[in-house]
Order: structure tokens, then sequence, then C-alpha cells
């Protein structure tokens, strides 16, 4: 199959998750849990981000079928991330989602989603009956919830809201998440 990349906005398959703003430059991702999910069947796939921030990187999650697969710091600037390489050609949802909380220190981050590039085709995903929205602190953000116990120091690295309550939840009931 042929590869192909496409700007995030033309995509009509993909499912915004949480707090999104769809901007000229793409998708912009502000609060944990929030992303894009869709159905895909291909073995490579890509995705090309924009992030800024100035002393607190921001991780993202990528979840297929509703498992974690990988986490990463992104770095400043444009970049491409392997996403899928070398998958089976079944269909798998996939679900890119930011996981650190926004940064009152940092007030100038972004996580903008561009483009995906792959070799496979993009499906509609499913899309869950019942959504719930959380409203919380950094606890509910995975605060503390990767790393070794007595990491206490404040680091993004240290948050991941996929090791939470929220996404433990949301997986048992087979709901959408939301956070605040």
């Amino acid at each position: 199959m042929a590869q192909w990349k496409k700007n995030v906005l033309e995509i009509p398959e993909l499912y915004l998750l949480g707090r999104t703003l769809q901007t000229e430059s793409g998708i912009q991702i502000f609060w944990p849990l929030s992303g894009i999910r869709f159905s895909y069947t291909g073995t490579h796939l890509s995705c090309e981000i924009e992030c800024t921030y100035h002393q607190f990187p921001i991780y993202v999650a990528v979840l297929i079928d509703k498992m974690p697969v990988m986490r990463f710091p992104l770095r400043r600037g444009h970049a491409v991330y392997p996403i899928l390489n070398g998958m089976d050609r079944k269909r798998h949802e996939i679900e890119i989602v930011r996981e650190t909380q926004p940064v009152f220190d940092d007030p100038d981050s972004t996580f903008i989603i561009q483009s995906l590039s792959g070799s496979g085709t993009i499906f509609m995903p499913r899309r869950s009956e019942i959504h719930l929205e959380f409203i919380g602190d950094s606890i509910t953000c995975g605060e503390g919830t990767v790393g070794a116990p007595g990491n206490q120091d404040w680091n993004t690295l240290y948050l991941s809201p996929i090791c939470g309550y929220m996404q433990m939840l949301t997986t048992e009931l087979q709901a959408d998440c939301h956070v605040i």
C-alpha cells in the first residue's frame, strides 16, 4: 500500500477526545487524556506534532485497543513520531493522548497534532454512549503514578493519568473521559 500524509483537519474519521481546539495548525491538545482516536489498518503510522514549552516536557501516550503501548516526551518544535512500525494489518483502535497536565509555571506550552502519515486506512472509531467528566487536581491527572516509590519531586516525568483512577474507571465502563 502506498505511503500517504494527511493534515489532521482533513481526516473526518478522527474522534476528538477531551478538551481540544481546532486551529489553522492542527488540533491543539490542552488537558490530560485529551487527544485523538481512530481505527486503523496498516503496518506503519507516524504523527507530526508541534510542541513548545520552557521547562517541563509534555508527555504523550499511545494506546492500541485501549492498552498503553508507549509513552514519550515531546521535543520542542515540529517533529514526526513513529507510532506503529511493522504492525499486522488487523483493524486496531489507536489513541494519541496528552499525559501531562497544564503547568502554570510554563504558561506558553503548546501541543498541536498536525498530521498523520502511514500505509493503511483510517476508519471511524467506536464511540461510547457514556461520557464522564472529571474535575480535579494533580492526583486526578495521575501525579506520582509512574516512577519508583519515593520519587516525589514534582516533574512531568512522574505524571500519567493512564495509570490513574480516571482511566481505570472509563475503561471499566467503556466510557469516554474529559478532564478539567
